[in-house]
């Protein structure tokens, strides 16, 4: 009775085991791709990569990479660590109020943190503007679409550690640089926070 329990233990281990290197080369489940971490080529074999000694490490980040369920594996991983921990793998990726999830980048933004200037958007815009004549000759046109934001929607649940005032910022200079000199634009971003 014991052996029989230890053995079905064994069996059981052993096809957990198994299953990676089986979805790996037969794929038996779809998984979605994971977006923002790339994953290593394979590579042929040669000897001179062989004797070199980076066959063995291109090859052997290859199946770390690509090992079967390993994106399924990383999104529960994550997720636990940051149920559970509160912790999060992202870079940049900042919690604030109410459990939102910020981009640390973005909130420099929207306060106008990384403001480049005008004279540069302004010389931007007159090369774009360039453009969008030429095409408009050509029967095309050109519409620059700018994308809603989180930070402009949701300010109220930016952390308050980061918080702080809002100084000019380059949305809203490309927006109204851009009308001034006569750019086809959509402004998403206003039309999804209006």
């Amino acid at each position: 009775m014991a052996s029989s329990v230890k053995q079905g233990i064994f069996y059981f281990l052993f096809a957990v085991l198994l299953l990676p290197l089986l979805q790996l080369y037969l794929p038996f489940v779809k998984s979605a791709p994971l977006s923002g971490i790339g994953s290593a080529p394979d590579v042929n074999f040669s000897f001179a990569d062989w004797w070199e000694g980076t066959y063995q490490q291109k090859k052997s980040k290859y199946f770390d990479d690509n090992v079967g369920f390993r994106a399924d594996f990383v999104r529960v991983n994550s997720q636990l660590n940051y149920s559970v921990f509160n912790y999060i793998h992202a870079g940049h990726i900042i919690e604030g109020e109410q459990n939102y999830l910020y981009m640390s980048d973005y909130i420099d933004s929207y306060y106008g943190r990384d403001f480049i200037g005008a004279d540069s958007i302004r010389r931007q815009m007159v090369k774009l503007k360039a453009v969008q004549d030429t095409l408009q000759k050509l029967r095309k046109t050109l519409v620059l679409a700018y994308a809603p934001s989180k930070e402009f929607m949701y300010p109220e649940y930016i952390p308050a550690k980061l918080r702080g005032k809002r100084t000019t910022t380059n949305f809203e200079t490309y927006l109204h640089t851009g009308t001034s000199v006569g750019i086809n634009q959509l402004d998403l971003n206003t039309w999804y926070c209006g």
